[in-house]
């Protein structure tokens, strides 16, 4: 789905949505305010940096930043902090004393402005961000190569943006990165719970186009000269091969300047630099002053040079790749004197100050800062250096063993892969070498035996298009590359895999890749075989081969596989006959996992679900009325369903006469397609409005930001959102309403479209309370549902109404039903807002910290807002009710709730609520989620009053087959462990009081609890209950410990560092505890011992042990088995001591793909990618003198 505006030349896909943005429109209108943006080789990631903060700096002056026909402007007016990373990288190379990222900062400030260091100060820039809104752009992680200085860099970096949060700074965030070097090192440190991922995509042709009709007038070239590019810009995207080089900025830019000189562009990447090179050395040539005095070739040796010496010095101490002016003399001298023997140093130092002297037109070697020379972009910084290993080598063995010993290195990659390309170009009749003397050969040996790194360069070969001109070879590196689908691929890995095969030519895709993987399908082991059906299937579809595989999955009858192989099936739309054959002979298998696989689960990356396609599937299906029934649950009870990324761009809304049971369902995924679209409407209608409608509400000193509920807006909301819609709909509707014979579910979301579009009347509402309630009669409608939310955003009061019948009876809403009219809702909205619009600009501080634990506890607002009392016993029901449905958004200025701190009356008034509560559940739970989520210091008593809350909900709840609120007591004495060593006694009781099975899904948990101040503490305290005398205390504690270790790779916690991380992890309980319970017959009791074995010092070392293990990974007995499994392979501490255990025992899965499911082999690569050494980013002194680079 694109977004609403195309503002800009780059777009960008997320990650984890699967949808396409325009990049400046993303980041201006702050989608999110953590961003990371990952984009190859001049796609333009600086740039979009750069452009960023002078959108920002236009705004600040009071001017506009028109960039024709955009006139960019931000939402939010910010001051713009741009971090060049390999810069502060260098810059704490050389400061030990005052190394934080405000000094740096203050530092720059000052260097900018031309005052004195020092002018600026710490403290100055802390205030900046603690008064202003403030943009940080860290450009470039991908640049800082050497392990110890990433980890000190970003030790820097979180400690500001932790001291940003401590002072309630308004900060946006904006990372940029390279894609490979992002995955392997900083992936988790910018986790997605707070960084939305955004990934720069390939321009489209269209974008080209663009591109080129705003570069083209910059040149003021003649009409007959544009139409002559324009032309044969045309011809180069006709071009299969061409056209794969027409991705990027930066090579777009190259290929017109091209066509302007009067060239034809090349097909080939390396090439192109060297083109570009060319052109460039021509116009310098011919400028009349200052003419370079020095041949093209010599010229071009240096720059080599200078390159490779650039990027290799990159990966050490010289981390901004730029050398001071004497360096960089020395350098040049020591270049002429390899070149020349025989010259006096008279000569060479008068050659060398020749050149110097014309160094504003050293070509490509720039002085980007004053006294520092080097390359203006890292991508002609690497092909200089790719140019260097090639050329300068005395033999094809050299060249060769050059190539070789940088492939596997990500620093050296695109060198790597520029190098191949000017091997294939320049020494063809070495290119076959590639392979024989490079890719093979570095698989041959460990660990890259499992790694394959060999086969994943001969595949971004082919992706890179150097043998393009090379059939033979370009299918060699195409087939060899496939070569990666044999052991197991993590699901990066997969991606990769994928947008390498993307990037071939159409031709190369039809003749080259598509008989190679059809080869490949045919002697690939069970386990591979689910990754590269899926790599079939997004490059060539649901062909009759790809069925075919699909059923070879399917026969074996195993859960997992057969889950997995449906969800494949369903991703590429197979004819609807055979794939409902299938869905309906494995219904068993698949059944309990239909949200999985009838729906998309966003962590899959690719949208499964289509609502077409279900359509299509439906309308041959004969389906029963439990199977039906079965399948609405799933497609209503998926919270993720009712999200907007859930819609279809343009749903279709035709309302059919539904006759049998697939017809009805057709209607309700219609139905549910519709309101998903709308919601995502409102939502983006509310973000727009958000600042105007804040600003309105709230005075400019309110701490409190509150955004009252769409319903008020619906008039505006009908205008603009429900034109599409037939004029007919609501009399359809009606119609449809009257019926007797269609499910519940569908009469609900046919309601619910209704009150969308229709304003309610007293005879409406009247109709649609006696239906609902017939409905009750057959099923529980409302539970876990996303459309009363739905009716909340249309008509606030009626969705209460609902509840209150839902919960007391049909006749108890009477008294409510007077005020559900258009009118007088609306009008109870108005009171609502003016009412706390007054609280506001009366109150202080603290008042509205306390309004605001009021709003999130749902407690204690008739004491604050008392007005609303009588509007709230006319509509029978409570102050918090009122405000809750007319209220949809409130925060505490920039702090998040897990950051306000209450006092110990509001403390011990929670508490006290919190008991009066205890047989009120769903009061008990707002109340406790609060008391969780809180920062507070208690005195005594309130922990005594804790105390005795928790037993009362081990008392009252133990029993209760809903055991929500037992786990969240649990979370509760989590938190209370931090304050109160007494808490402890507790532990025997509260983890008797619940399955422990309940405990499995705690990572799953929606609460911001490892955010809080008391978490760390709190997660060592439980470690210790590890070693308990009783063992269901040890079990559960290793459960509970496992959940919130978790939940922190979920949710994300700057406070943890790794190590520290680490220790809880390493939890080294018992391995005969964890496979006492996983040798049991009961399902669920296995997996609470996989689960503790993760937590295990597993005996590996003992091959009694490690058969034990491997036999285990081969039978999982279930689906969810097989998961547990694999997340054991990733998690399970692997110490030290027992490195060549583990080592050996991955191999062995790896070694083995025929014997070990899809994840199994997923995981074991992922976790033997950490264990086995990877390949330097630097070569050695020693290497450097064998391969002759000395």
């Amino acid at each position: 789905m694109t977004s609403p505006s195309n503002i800009e030349e780059n777009e960008i896909l997320s990650i984890v949505e699967n949808k396409v943005f325009s990049a400046m429109d993303c980041l201006l209108n702050e989608c999110c305010n953590k961003i990371v943006i990952i984009g190859g080789p001049g796609q333009g990631k600086s740039t979009l940096g750069q452009q960023l903060a002078q959108v920002h700096r236009a705004k600040l002056l009071g001017k506009s930043y028109e960039c024709h026909p955009y006139n960019f402007q931000p939402r939010i007016e910010r001051i713009p902090f741009r971090v060049v990373l390999k810069y502060f990288a260098q810059w704490l190379v050389k400061n030990h004393s005052f190394d934080n990222l405000e000094f740096y900062l203050a530092e720059k400030v000052c260097e900018l402005a031309a005052q004195p260091v020092g002018s600026v100060s710490t403290n100055d820039i802390q205030q900046i961000l603690r008064c202003r809104p403030c943009l940080l752009i860290l450009d470039g992680l991908d640049e800082v190569v050497g392990i110890e200085l990433q980890e000190k860099m970003l030790a820097r970096i979180n400690d500001f943006m932790e001291r940003a949060e401590q002072l309630d700074a308004d900060l946006m965030v904006v990372a940029t990165s390279r894609p490979k070097e992002y995955e392997r090192k900083y992936k988790n440190n910018f986790i997605p719970a707070y960084f939305w991922h955004l990934e720069l995509l390939k321009l489209s042709k269209e974008k080209v186009n663009d591109y080129a009709k705003k570069w083209i007038p910059e040149k003021i070239l003649r009409k007959e000269e544009t139409n002559r590019i324009a032309e044969h810009l045309e011809e180069c995207q006709q071009n299969d091969n061409i056209s794969t080089l027409l991705t990027t900025p930066l090579q777009v830019t190259i290929i017109l300047l091209i066509i302007k000189d009067g060239g034809r562009p090349p097909s080939q990447r390396e090439a192109l630099f060297d083109e570009y090179w060319r052109i460039i050395f021509r116009r310098e040539k011919s400028k009349a002053k200052g003419i370079i005095q020095s041949d093209e070739s010599m010229l071009f040796e240096l720059h080599s040079y200078l390159g490779y010496l650039l990027h290799r010095r990159a990966s050490e101490e010289n981390v901004q790749s730029l050398l001071p002016e004497d360096e960089f003399k020395q350098f040049v001298r020591e270049f002429l004197r390899k070149e020349d023997r025989r010259s006096s140093d008279n000569a060479i130092n008068s050659r060398m100050e020749e050149l110097f002297s014309g160094r504003d037109r050293l070509v490509l070697i720039v002085e980007p800062q004053q006294g520092l020379f080097g390359f203006e972009l890292r991508s002609f910084q690497e092909f200089f250096a790719a140019v260097h290993l090639a050329q300068t080598a005395v033999n094809t063995e050299q060249r060769f063993e050059r190539l070789k010993a940088i492939a596997c290195s990500q620093h050296w990659r695109n060198v790597a892969l520029l190098c191949a390309g000017r091997i294939a170009r320049n020494f063809r009749g070495e290119a076959s070498n590639i392979f024989e003397l490079v890719c093979r050969p570095v698989d041959r040996g460990e660990p890259n035996r499992y790694l394959r790194l060999g086969a994943w360069f001969a595949m971004e070969i082919a992706a890179d298009g150097a043998l393009s001109a090379n059939r033979n070879l370009q299918y060699n590196a195409v087939e060899y590359g496939l070569e990666v689908l044999r052991i197991g691929l993590t699901r990066d890995q997969e991606r990769e895999l994928i947008f390498l095969t993307k990037r071939l030519s159409e031709e190369d895709k039809r003749d080259i890749l598509h008989p190679a993987l059809e080869e490949k399908l045919d002697s690939l082991p069970q386990g591979c075989l689910e990754k590269a059906l899926n790599l079939y299937g997004q490059n060539f579809g649901a062909t009759s081969l790809f069925q075919e595989k699909i059923d070879v999955l399917l026969k074996t009858r195993r859960e997992n596989i057969v889950v997995s192989a449906l969800n494949i099936a369903l991703r590429y739309k197979p004819d609807p006959l055979w794939m409902v054959k299938r869905l309906q002979d494995h219904w068993n298998y698949w059944r309990k996992d239909l949200r999985q696989v009838w729906h998309h689960q966003p962590e899959s990356r690719i949208k499964v679900f289509s609502y077409e396609y279900a359509e299509n599937l439906l309308s041959v299906w004969q389906l029963s009325k439990t199977q039906a029934t079965e399948i609405i649950e799933a497609t209503v009870e998926n919270p993720f369903l009712h999200e907007h990324w859930y819609c279809e761009p343009q749903p279709i809304w035709t309302i059919p006469e539904p006759e049998t049971v697939s017809e009805q369902l057709i209607l309700l995924l219609r139905c549910v397609n519709l309101i998903s679209f709308w919601n995502n409407a409102l939502e983006r209608h509310n973000w727009r409005r958000q600042s105007s409608r804040a600003e309105k509400l709230n005075p400019s000193q309110s701490g409190v930001i509150l955004l009252p509920a769409i319903g008020i807006e619906i008039k505006i909301f009908k205008k603009q959102f429900l034109f599409s819609l037939p004029k007919d709909t609501a009399q359809i509707l009606s119609s449809l309403l009257q019926r007797s014979d269609l499910m519940p579910w569908l009469q609900v979301f046919l309601w619910i479209i209704f009150w969308y579009i229709d304003e309610p009347s007293q005879a409406d509402i009247s109709t649609f309370f006696e239906s609902i309630w017939l409905s009750y009669q057959d099923t529980e409608l409302f539970r876990n549902l996303g459309c009363n939310s739905s009716l909340q955003k249309a008509w606030p009061l009626l969705s209460i109404a609902v509840e209150q019948q839902k919960n007391q009876g049909h006749k108890d809403i009477n008294r409510l039903l007077p005020f559900l009219d258009a009118k007088n809702q609306i009008s109870a909205a108005e009171q609502v807002v003016s009412t706390i619009r007054e609280y506001l600009e009366q109150s202080d501080k603290a008042q509205q910290k306390q309004l605001y634990i009021a709003l999130k506890a749902q407690h204690g607002l008739d004491k604050i807002l008392p007005s609303l009392i009588l509007l709230a016993n006319q509509l029978d029901i409570t102050v918090e009710q009122l405000v809750n449905v007319y209220i949809e958004g409130y925060r505490f200025k920039n702090a998040p709730f897990f950051n306000i701190e209450c006092s110990s009356d509001q403390l011990q008034g929670l508490l006290t609520a919190s008991e009066d509560a205890i047989e009120i559940p769903e009061k008990l739970v707002r109340l406790l989620s609060c008391l969780i989520e809180l920062e507070f210091s208690p005195k005594p008593v309130a922990l005594k009053q804790a105390q005795r809350l928790l037993e009362l909900v081990i008392k009252h709840w133990s029993n209760s087959s809903d055991l929500h609120l037992v786990r969240l007591g649990i979370i509760f004495w989590f938190k209370l462990l931090s304050y109160d060593t007494k808490i402890k006694q507790i532990a025997p009781r509260l983890f008797a009081a619940i399955p422990k099975t309940e405990l499995l899904g705690l990572s799953d948990w929606p609460v911001q609890i490892n955010r809080g101040k008391f978490f760390l503490s709190s997660l060592f305290a439980l470690k210790s209950f590890l070693y308990h005398e009783q063992e269901v205390v040890r079990v559960g504690s290793a459960l509970l410990l496992k959940g919130m270790v978790n939940s922190i790779g979920r949710y994300g916690y700057q406070e943890v560092r790794r190590k520290e991380l680490q220790e809880l992890i390493n939890a080294g309980l018992d391995a005969d505890l964890g496979w006492s319970f996983a040798n049991t017959n009961n399902s669920k009791v296995r997996l609470i011992g996989i689960t503790l074995l993760s937590l295990s010092d597993h005996p590996v070392e003992n091959s009694n042990y490690q058969h034990r293990l491997l036999e285990a990974l081969q039978q999982p007995q279930s689906a969810a088995e097989d998961e547990a499994w694999a997340e054991l392979l990733q998690e399970i501490p692997m110490f030290n001591e027992k490195y060549i255990g583990w080592r050996n025992l991955l191999e062995e899965i790896l070694g083995k793909p025929w014997s070990y499911s899809n994840l199994v082999l997923s995981a074991a690569m992922e976790r033997y990618q950490k264990l086995a050494s990877p390949a330097g980013s630097t070569i050695s002194e020693v290497d450097e003198r064998a391969l002759g680079l000395l």
